[in-house]
């Protein structure tokens, strides 16, 4: 874990079960985040524009089961938030109770940290460790790399191998 607290350093870009963790629609989840997130972008079906994506390594408290939690900026801001408030800290001390409300893009979610919140154990600890983030997420970037200025790079664009035969202009169709 980082020691210095890397949230103030960070601008996050303006807004456009298993090893994951989904969280249902009126379900609250306790969990601990463990360390800074990875960074980067994803398209959504439908949709053209790339957004911004984070995925914190977590250890969910209700599951016993470390995952990997993925949200967006409006969730990352939140982090942001309470990890620069001085009564609270660097989120990797203390559980948060993380609740959805809502489906698609009518979904909110509220970030509640738990005061009662105990250390992790070391077989807690192990099962973090068998989490690792820029494997999980393609194209990812660790957060000090995006705080340093860099991007997550974009995912190519795979173009149909269209055989050996030889193109004319004709067949260009513009």
């Amino acid at each position: 874990m980082a020691s210095t607290n890397l949230y103030g350093q960070y601008t996050p870009p303006i807004a456009g079960g298993g090893k994951y963790l989904k969280i249902e629609d009126g379900q609250t989840v306790k969990l601990r985040i463990i360390d800074y997130p990875v960074v980067f972008t994803k398209q959504f079906p439908g949709s053209e524009n790339l957004s911004t994506r984070y995925a914190w390594v977590v250890f969910n408290q209700d599951t016993q089961e470390a995952q990997s939690f993925e949200q967006g900026i409006t969730f990352f801001k939140k982090i942001q938030a309470l990890s620069l408030d001085p009564d609270w800290g660097n989120t990797s001390g203390y559980d948060v109770k993380v609740t959805r409300m809502g489906t698609g893009t009518e979904t909110e979610y509220t970030v509640n940290p738990s005061p009662n919140s105990k250390p992790l154990t070391k077989e807690q600890l192990e099962k973090v460790a068998t989490i690792n983030l820029t494997s999980i997420h393609e194209n990812s970037i660790p957060f000090e790399e995006a705080i340093a200025g860099k991007t997550a790079p974009v995912k190519d664009t795979v173009i149909e191998d269209i055989g050996d035969e030889p193109i004319t202009l004709e067949d260009i169709p513009f």
